[in-house]
């Protein structure tokens, strides 16, 4: 594996998919939290800002590229867009662009964190698997995650605070932590979903990352109304 620092929709992607099956954990809502955080990543790199309170809205605010596919391709759309449009509006636009989750297992296939795989789905279908050949990366970030959900430290680590938020919104840290545990703890869930113990830039993505719920329905039943047209 390389050292390369992996970004929030790779390590987001990992905590999804299971480790010897290579799919999307049950329960997850696995591609709205992979362009989630590949949304929230574009804002902790200052690459795009939320402006407004009541309805923020999304702008490019600089838009060097990467060096990053995926990412490179999410400003592209974004400074494409003529009309301003809402955290939830991108987030459901990631989620239904192919190009998004496929250039993020690609790249953790390259790196020889996952591997490509393929399995028969009803004896007719063939579905790309993902298998983890090198399990440290996802323990690295299961282990941030778990110390800022059961720890007490309150000025957190930024992407580690973005990670749970978005984790927290679509299932995937129920998938990995005792539920009865994180009941006990949704107090402090809710306090770093909100960006309460992080700076602004980091807020903007966690509050993105609330976006979810609406970006859930949007994603599901409007935007493919919308890419249809």
């Amino acid at each position: 594996m390389s050292d390369t620092t992996l970004s929030l929709q790779e390590e987001m992607l990992l905590l999804v998919l299971r480790d010897e099956e290579g799919t999307p954990e049950f329960g997850t809502w696995s591609r709205q939290a992979v362009a989630a955080a590949a949304f929230a990543e574009l804002l902790l790199r200052g690459c795009i800002a939320a402006e407004g309170d009541k309805a923020p809205t999304v702008r490019l605010a600089d838009g060097t590229p990467q060096r990053d596919e995926v990412l490179d391709y999410c400003l592209t759309r974004i400074g494409d867009q003529k009309k301003p449009q809402t955290p939830s509006y991108w987030i459901a636009d990631f989620t239904h662009r192919p190009e998004v989750y496929s250039g993020v297992t690609d790249r953790l296939c390259r790196l020889g964190i996952l591997r490509e795989s393929e399995r028969k789905v009803l004896f007719f279908f063939t579905q790309k698997t993902y298998p983890e050949v090198d399990g440290r990366p996802e323990q690295a970030v299961l282990d941030r995650v778990r110390d800022a959900v059961f720890g007490d430290e309150r000025d957190l680590d930024p992407r580690t605070a973005v990670l749970v938020a978005i984790a927290a919104q679509t299932g995937v840290l129920a998938v990995h932590f005792d539920k009865k545990k994180l009941r006990e703890r949704k107090e402090r869930i809710d306090e770093i979903a909100s960006g309460e113990m992080t700076s602004r830039a980091v807020r903007d993505a966690a509050n993105a990352s609330m976006a979810l719920q609406s970006a859930v329905l949007f994603s599901t039943v409007i935007m493919p109304t919308i890419m249809s047209d």
